[in-house]
Parts: structure tokens; sequence; C-alpha cells
């Protein structure tokens, strides 16, 4: 189907990208682009919710678009949740995480979005302190 970029309506710096189906790698580049774009303009620190959990197969080249698009990633991500309930996606997210340190600290994984959310307060609230 489809892999879709919108803003939180509540929080600007919560940006959220749905993956469903089976979608392509353009379909995710597409939205890869939105999103580095509109979290570019934002300057402040932004959270971006990847949420697999209507996601179909998975790309088969998806660690070397992982690996290229971790590089692009704007400088003002401050945390990256992975929504899923795949042990397959949680594995790629482990390996992801031990090829690129950084990436790997500002990533984790969650069963729903409001589980993602309440994370995200949680890493505010340490960062406030």
């Amino acid at each position: 189907m489809a892999v879709t970029f919108i803003k939180d309506e509540n929080y600007p710096e919560i940006m959220i990208m749905t993956y469903e189906g089976n979608w392509t790698v353009g379909e995710y580049e597409n939205a890869f682009n939105q999103m580095a774009d509109y979290a570019t303009t934002l300057g402040k620190d932004v959270y971006l919710i990847a949420n697999f959990l209507d996601s179909g197969a998975i790309p088969t080249n998806i660690l070397s678009l992982a690996t290229r698009t971790a590089r692009q990633l704007p400088n003002n991500m401050a945390m990256i949740i992975v929504i899923n309930s795949s042990r397959f996606i949680g594995n790629l997210i482990d390996i992801a995480g031990k090829l690129n340190r950084d990436l790997g600290k500002k990533t984790m994984s969650s069963r729903s979005l409001e589980q993602a959310h309440a994370e995200i307060e949680q890493h505010r609230k340490s960062f406030a302190s």
C-alpha cells in the first residue's frame, strides 16, 4: 500500500511515518524526504515514530536502505521509536543500533502509539531536569 508521513496534530515536533501493506523503497524514500525536510525546518529537537503495525512484507534491500537513510537523518532528531509486533523488525533495530551506535542510542521499540508518546514524554522530562 504505502508509507505516509504526518506530523502529530497536538505536538508539531512529533512526526509519524506509517507503513501499510507491502510498501516500496520509492514510497519510503518519498515519505522520508518529507519527514527530513519538515524536521530541518523546525530546528528544535524532533521525535520520529515509525509505525510498522500494519506493514506487510519488508523490501529485501531494507538494510542498505536503512544504512543510507540513517546517514541522512536531520541533526535535530532526538529520538526514533519503532512501533512493531514483529521479532524480525525488532532484530533489524538491534542490528542497526550495533552498526551505528549513535543511531542505536536514539532508537527504541514500542508496542503501541500510546506507549511511543509516553516514551517521548519521559525523554523530554529527563532532559528538562
